[in-house]
């Protein structure tokens, strides 16, 4: 469902974003998607129109055949009589199953399928500029594919919509408000590149992901709380919080500029990716039960001070920490294993604890001038890169037993690297370290 779309590598796997995928079917200037259905099989006939043929007999005006009362002498009518049925018909009612892909294009098209049909056994797309009366998907009530929605209509009533066993994907439009008060199910939610968008609702029971992107103006989303095993993706949104996610395999909060929580995501304990950058707003990455982290746990440019709301983190494929001017310490108290921790560019960083961490592959911190200490006293065996630190003195804190290698450049104050004098290292690189000296690092040599 999801693309790769930051900077500094997001999704790999994800495959919807910010532009329109290929088999949307969005039509060009020059090559337009054409309307898959019969137009002579849709539009009604003139024999079923109920106009009146010239040559019938007019009705008499008379009294006597009138069903709405009798007149009396009085020429007053009698409101005791037969008034007929007074309901109000239902235009959806007896409307039928259309078998077979549909996309429309085409404003005549569309309001021909609109008269004879409420179920879709296939895919449905209505895309095009031309598109700008959307009152023919009033009746839908069921969709047995994907349904897609980018047309031009600001305004759309699907308040009968029940089912998409497919992805909803509304794509490029004008609307500025999306309510879908019967839809229960749909396999994805996907809702992209609707600039005037602020409001969306829907009781969802069941759906695999939700993505939301490119949609300055979405202040409110309205979403039960569910599980999201093809994940949660909100990019450039006004929200100020994520939508709530029992379980979500992926999550991605990119260039929010008023996200300032993630509580609605507290309940998520494992994920394959966490994905952080570029929240402004963001304080707390408050998700006090997310233990584990498979893949990627990236966070960058957020407004970010500490992660002690990662409280119980415990493994993470590679960790990256980057670029956050205002953090000043970074604890991970339960982290046991990482493949990588990455540091760099944290003007105010000064320590790192990680007492319990044991296994990582590679720790780098980079360019982080205020840093001093570390307390990460249990590594067994990680390589070890460390640029840029130009308030760095000393290496003690940083305990492990074998380096594959060590990389030490530019840190310009640090004059003791006795703590690595009993580490087995593969390989030394040290440069531009003003104040260390040969004799010092002679011990490190292999």
């Amino acid at each position: 469902m999801f693309r790769r779309i930051a900077a500094g590598g997001l999704f790999a796997s994800m495959t919807i974003g910010l532009a329109l995928a290929q088999d949307t079917g969005l039509p060009s200037d020059s090559d337009g998607p054409q309307d898959t259905a019969p137009m002579d099989s849709m539009l009604p006939s003139d024999t079923d129109t109920g106009a009146t043929d010239d040559t019938a007999m007019p009705l008499e005006d008379t009294a006597e055949d009138a069903d709405t009362g009798e007149v009396d002498d009085t020429g007053e009518v009698d409101d005791t009589g037969d008034t007929g049925d007074t309901g109000e018909v239902d235009d959806c009612e007896g409307l039928g199953l259309f078998v077979g892909d549909l996309v429309f294009s085409s404003q005549k098209a569309l309001d021909a399928f609109g008269l004879d049909y409420d179920r879709v056994q296939g895919d449905l797309r209505v895309v095009g500029g031309e598109i700008q009366d959307l009152s023919a998907l009033a009746c839908l009530t069921e969709i047995q594919g994907d349904f897609t929605l980018s047309a031009q209509g600001e305004q759309v009533d699907l308040s009968r919509l029940a089912r998409v066993d497919g992805a909803v994907r509304v794509l490029q439009t004008p609307l500025a408000t999306l309510d879908l008060p019967a839809l229960v199910t749909a396999q994805t939610l996907e809702i992209e590149d609707n600039p005037a968008l602020a409001k969306l609702s829907a009781p969802l029971l069941s759906t695999r992901g939700v993505v939301l992107s490119q949609m300055p103006r979405l202040v409110s989303v309205e979403l039960p709380l569910q599980a999201l095993p093809e994940g949660l993706m909100l990019v450039k949104t006004g929200l100020a919080k994520p939508p709530a996610a029992l379980v979500a395999d992926r999550i991605v909060l990119e260039d929010n500029p008023k996200l300032n929580s993630v509580k609605p995501l507290r309940e998520v304990s494992a994920t394959d990716e966490l994905v952080v950058t570029g929240n402004p707003r963001l304080k707390n990455l408050d998700l006090p039960e997310l233990a584990v982290v498979k893949g990627e746990l990236f966070v960058r440019d957020n407004g970010l001070t500490d992660l002690s709301g990662l409280s119980a983190l415990v493994s993470a494929g590679n960790l990256s920490v980057l670029d956050h001017a205002a953090m000043t310490s970074l604890s991970l108290p339960a982290l046991v294993v990482s493949g990588e921790l990455r540091l760099e560019r944290n003007a105010s960083l000064v320590r790192i604890d990680a007492t319990e961490l044991t296994r990582l592959k590679t720790l780098v911190v980079k360019e982080c001038p205020s840093f001093v200490t570390f307390d990460v006293p249990s590594l067994l065996r990680s390589s070890v890169e460390l640029r840029g630190l130009r308030s760095l003195q000393r290496l003690d804190g940083l305990a492990l037993l074998v380096a594959d290698e060590v990389t030490l450049n530019g840190n310009s104050s640090l004059k003791d690297v006795s703590a690595l004098n009993d580490v087995r290292i593969g390989t030394l690189t040290a440069e531009n370290n003003k104040k260390l000296k040969e004799s010092d690092l002679a011990p490190l040599r292999p």
